[in-house]
């Protein structure tokens, strides 16, 4: 996030957490928005197509794998909702 370049406008993360499960990953993310003084906004969060079937034994990390997260990222101070 600290890579993410300040502007008026919002910026776009795009995020593909593989191997993480959701709240592990959805834990960190914030921890990391809040150490750099960002807030984000989810846009869009997808898991993966009908051809990667979620199967409901052997765990979330069975077969629960693609996931992708689209957030805005913005400094707090030039917070600006849409």
């Amino acid at each position: 996030m600290k890579l993410v370049k300040r502007r008026r406008l919002p910026r776009h993360l795009l995020l593909f957490p593989l191997s993480w499960t959701r709240s592990l990953f959805t834990k960190t993310i914030r921890e990391a928005a809040a150490n750099v003084h960002k807030r984000l906004r989810q846009v869009e969060y997808r898991t993966q197509a009908a051809d990667h079937p979620i199967l409901w034994t052997g765990g979330e990390q069975a077969s629960y794998y693609l996931k992708f997260y689209i957030f805005q990222v913005v400094d707090e101070e030039v917070f600006c909702p849409l």
